[in-house]
């Protein structure tokens, strides 16, 4: 899909020559084929719930960068290390060159991410919640 986001996107990665380094693929129907090549994943949402990608990338370990909001703080917690501003380029950048330059920390990260699937949104304790909540209304 190419809307006028996507067109400005894609020029300013042409004038800044980065064609070689970027890849716009949009829509995958498999994306770990990609992320499990990627070092940290960057989620840029203004607003946002429970996000899907972000379970996505805990789940196989994929340190996150992400705006802080209700839905990654649900999610990760008041305290994780990688949030920034929507729209802080700044902030991302120094976020994006911690990431690269901390390897302790992102293994720290990574299992931390990775328990907290496997404690919080794993299917056994998605089902418990369900049964939980219409018994709820049952009663």
């Amino acid at each position: 899909r190419q809307d006028r986001n996507s067109k400005a996107i894609i020029q300013e990665i042409k004038k800044l020559f980065l064609e070689q380094f970027v890849n716009i693929t949009g829509p995958l129907q498999n994306p770990n084929k990609i992320t499990r090549f990627c070092n940290v994943g960057v989620l840029s949402s203004q607003t946002e719930g429970c996000s899907n990608t972000l379970l996505e990338y805990m789940m196989i370990g994929l340190p996150v960068i992400i705006t802080k909001n209700s839905g990654s703080i649900e999610v990760l917690g008041e305290d994780y290390p990688f949030y920034f501003e929507h729209q802080d380029a700044e902030e991302l950048a120094k976020h994006i060159f911690a990431a690269f330059n901390s390897h302790d920390l992102l293994k720290e990260i990574r299992k931390r991410n990775m328990d907290i699937v496997r404690t919080r949104y794993s299917v056994d304790r998605m089902i418990k919640n369900y049964i939980s909540v219409i018994e709820s209304y049952a009663q």
